[in-house]
């Protein structure tokens, strides 16, 4: 009976990811005839490309009956057997190998000669039940052991495990491709035939992995000749033509080549641990540790952060008297206090653009500010342009687009006199700046970088490709050599992951720096070391993907941190992705990470929520897993001994966990209620506050959301958490940043005082809106026109302005709420601050001025200062009520729009020089 088959096999053209840090216009495609070779899906560009042609050439290798080889699908066991008998025997010796039915799982099959033969010769031993697996995905491991079993070229037991002596045989004949990762990879059709053909061939002058490089967590690159094969094949794989990834059905009796089999089984191999050192975390009360200026108050608050000691750049500082402000692409210092003095804007920075340049500069992102010191950071964007010459060495290409080349700017000021900053140090480094954090006179930076792809054709070797910095005036240099570049195995995105310090008092110290060949996505830092974690989803080319396989893993990449001193010391790994930041904690000399694994919308793989606590060697020592099946985390905040983790999807469990015992991870408690949290808060031990949305389901038992939720969590009794106080502001819409940015809240528990911007949506009864009272021609946006009249009079005839017959939700607060909290009393309004004012309420588009809209709401002394784009207000603590107002004035340089430029004051304005980075 024929058996149907189903393999990936529909054509796809793929066009390169832009990535943050370049544009890329995407190459033109050939059509498949301009492929020469065997098989049209296979790129001559590839690194794989001549191994698959020589195995072609040979008929060890044919294909499937569309003609293509799909070099990027994982190899199953059945398909290995019959290149490796193909390879070593002839016809004549496969056909009369003797036996029949070798193994339990193996009948009369297409492939049963080839796996006979194997076992035949003893290359082939199967499983201790008598299986071959045919279904299986063969891995790099069990691969070497066939292979050089076959070639008769086992090396050395280099270590105990079973396997080493392979693959040191494979390493003997520099037959390891540099797309390995780890013992026990899947390995592709392309990497199989690549491993043969070198053995074939006896191609012993191929760039190859050793043993001692597979086992080691993060490798250093071993030639620039490496680093270049490296980026060759990430071209490659990024630019590929051709994927194949539609399910059609095929007969077997119509396959005469290797089979594509559904089924996948992963053999589980003992993976060398990764290595770390010891290191402490604290968590977070934010402390001034900046001595005050002479007219400054003892008492301001400072930028919400996550771990006490460990400073977050923001937008918007303070110093206790001066406010600094990055406003479009300059920053403002606003002498703000004492407010009897009057407030004044007394210095702009503007840094120039680029004049040669049409488009980009630079524009300031976040900002330190400490002492006398003033550090500012941003994105440098530049224009290049590829002559003709260079263009025609890209098949395909007559001209070559214009590339964006990103560089992160650090500036560095003395700010001793605050109406004149001094430029100390200007400093740039390819790439495109994530984040960062300060400890003392120490600012650390992380960065990812992204040579650009049409590089790649004309780069002369590995160096070309290294990420650059110029500091100062000194000429570009390269952030590491070639061989000082660790990269992470397996990792398929041709980017740097870029780690720098520097010491903002000492502008002649050396700037230290560590570069990875990858990229990273979230960040936490403690007192003692940098974490850099990066979600992977799997091999994002294997195109016979199940995708319901749990595949999504993150890898913690922890950088020792001494006085400026940067040190990888190791990698560990987890299943799932992480929420942001405050997934991750350092505690007792454990690192702890909340991730979600799964998917809330498959029913094949739920999501799943887990907590993994690592050891100082970043080795797996406790494990909690499975909470809130099919639902998915909002936020999680670690403390001490315990962690809060809320997850949803219909209803806010908050999960009090207990972490005392590292190596035994429990759930104490579980409360669940309407809504969820997306940001915790510490109020004090036994306390805590949620900052998320409210929820309702409609009449279809679908999840809505409403309006800004605030909780008070009581914790004290750890296995029956109970909401205190809750506070539900706004309908359906309403918005504040604080969901998404902690260092848009502003806490103070000696005072009870929390505040935060939101933007109030809420919804509108028709007589709230009084349509009626307006003309078809004065018709407010949330009414409708709708003319009542006869002919050309309809425009003013009262009634043409009407009521909505759905739901209508209108923003009717644009500001900063101030709150008083404790624990008797809960949540109470202290009062609203906003930069609007009655005329913008009436105004068509409402609450719509960005400059107005409140960004930051800070105090000094007895005053809260609310800062947004257009201005600084501040006003009485106690009665809330305006008591002055600054404007900032506009930066002409960044609008083209007259409506929006006013002329800044000229006196104020200090020019920062455009230094060219080439």
């Amino acid at each position: 009976m024929k058996k149907t088959f189903y393999f990936m096999l529909s054509l796809l053209l793929l066009s390169s990811t832009v990535s943050p840090s370049f544009a890329l216009i995407a190459m033109p495609s050939p059509e498949p005839e301009a492929f020469s070779g065997s098989f049209p899906d296979v790129n001559p560009q590839s690194l794989t490309a001549e191994a698959i042609e020589y195995l072609a050439e040979k008929d060890t290798i044919s294909g499937f009956p569309d003609g293509t080889y799909q070099p990027e699908n994982r190899i199953n066991k059945a398909a290995f057997a019959k290149i490796l008998a193909e390879e070593l025997f002839t016809d004549e010796e496969i056909a009369a190998a003797s036996c029949e039915n070798p193994f339990n799982d193996v009948g009369e099959k297409w492939y049963t000669d080839y796996v006979c033969i194997l076992k035949d010769k003893g290359i082939v031993t199967g499983t201790p039940e008598g299986n071959f697996e045919p279904t299986a995905y063969m891995n790099f491991a069990e691969g070497a052991r066939m292979i050089t079993e076959g070639y008769d070229i086992v090396g050395e037991p280099v270590s105990d495990k079973w396997f080493a002596a392979n693959v040191d045989g494979l390493q003997d004949r520099n037959a390891i491709p540099l797309t390995i990762s780890t013992f026990n990879d899947e390995l592709t059709r392309a990497e199989t035939a690549e491993i043969a053909y070198r053995i074939s061939a006896e191609k012993n002058d191929k760039n190859s992995l050793t043993y001692e490089e597979i086992e080691e967590p993060l490798p250093y690159i071993a030639s620039c000749s490496v680093l270049e094969e490296k980026f060759e094949e990430y071209q490659y794989r990024n630019n590929n033509y051709y994927y194949y990834d539609d399910v059609i059905m095929v007969d077997e009796a119509d396959m005469d080549g290797e089979m594509a089999l559904e089924e996948a089984v992963m053999m589980n191999l003992e993976v060398a641990p990764a290595v770390a050192s010891d290191s402490i975390s604290q968590s977070a009360r934010n402390v001034s540790e900046m001595p005050k200026s002479g007219g400054g108050s003892e008492e301001f608050s400072e930028t919400n952060l996550q771990v006490a000691g460990v400073d977050e750049a923001d937008m918007i500082k303070n110093d206790g008297q001066y406010i600094y402000v990055i406003k479009d692409s300059t920053l403002r210092i606003v002498d703000a206090f004492p407010l009897e003095d009057g407030m004044e804007e007394i210095a702009i920075l503007e840094f120039n653009q680029d004049e040669d340049n049409g488009y980009g500069g630079f524009y300031p992102s976040e900002m330190y500010v400490t002492e006398d010191r003033l550090v500012v950071m941003g994105q440098d964007s530049h224009y290049y342009y590829y002559d003709t010459a260079a263009s025609n060495k890209v098949a395909g290409m007559t001209s070559m687009p214009a590339y964006n080349s990103d560089q992160t700017k650090i500036f560095v000021f003395d700010i001793s006199d605050r109406s004149e900053p001094e430029l100390l140090r200007e400093t740039a480094f390819d790439g495109y700046y994530q984040s960062s954090r300060r400890i003392g006179d120490q600012v650390y930076l992380v960065m990812n970088a992204q040579p650009y792809y049409w590089n790649y054709q004309n780069v002369d070797s590995g160096e070309d490709l290294l990420p650059m910095m110029k500091d100062g005036d000194k000429a570009p240099e390269p952030m590491a050599g070639c061989t000082d570049i660790r990269y992470f195995p397996g990792h398929e995105t041709p980017s740097f992951l870029m780690v720098a310090s520097m010491d903002i008092n000492d502008t002649d110290e050396t700037i230290q720096s560590n570069v990875v060949l990858g990229n990273s996505n979230n960040y936490y830092m403690s007192p003692t070391d940098l974490f850099v974690a990066n979600t992977v989803y799997g091999p994002q080319f294997f195109n016979d993907w199940n995708w319901s396989r749990e595949e999504q893993e993150t890898n913690v990449f922890r950088f020792a941190i001494d006085d400026g001193d940067i040190e990888f010391k190791s990698r560990g790994s987890v299943p799932g992705q992480i929420l942001n930041q405050f997934s991750m904690d350092q505690h007792d000399d454990y690192f702890r990470i909340a991730t979600t694994t799964g998917n809330i919308w498959n029913d094949a793989n739920p999501s799943k929520n887990n907590v993994y606590i690592l050891d100082a060697d970043m080795q797996r020592v406790g494990t909690l897993e499975g909470l809130a099946k099919g639902e998915e985390i909002k936020s999680t905040r670690f403390i001490g001994d315990r962690l809060y983790m809320v997850t949803f999807v219909q209803v806010d469990p908050l999960f009090v966990i207990d972490l005392e015992n590292p190596r035994n991870p429990q759930v104490l408690g579980e409360l669940k209620l309407p809504g969820f949290s997306e940001y915790l808060h510490p109020y004090d031990e036994d306390h805590l506050i949620g900052f998320g949305r409210d929820t309702t389901l409609d009449e279809y038992e679908n999840v809505r959301l409403d309006g800004f939720k605030m909780a008070l969590f009581d914790v004290s009794d750890v296995r029956n958490p109970k909401v205190k106080f809750e506070e539900v502001i706004g309908g359906q819409g309403t918005y504040s940043e604080l969901l998404y940015n902690h260092k848009a809240l502003l806490f103070d528990k000696e005072k009870d005082l929390i505040s935060f911007p939101i933007e109030i949506v809420e919804l509108q009864r028709p007589q709230d809106l009084m349509c009626g009272e307006y003309t078809m021609s004065t018709c407010p946006y949330q009414c409708i026109q709708a003319c009542v009249g006869d002919g050309d009079t309809c425009e003013d005839v009262a009634g043409s302005c009407v009521a909505p017959t759905y739901e209508q939700y209108e923003t009717t607060f644009s500001g900063a709420l101030v709150y008083d909290i404790d624990t008797e009393d809960g949540f109470t309004e202290r009062g609203r601050i906003t930069h609007y004012d009655e005329e913008d309420k009436d105004d068509y588009y409402g609450y719509s001025d960005y400059r107005k809209n409140i960004q930051r709401i800070l105090y000094i002394g007895d005053y809260f200062y609310t800062v947004a784009q257009g201005g600084i207000m501040a006003s009485d603590m106690d009665t809330i009520e305006e008591v002055e107002f600054v404007e900032l004035e506009q930066d002409e340089s960044y609008y083209e729009d007259e409506y929006y430029i006013e002329e800044m004051p000229v006196d104020m304005v200090i020019d920062i020089p455009f230094i060219p980075f080439f």
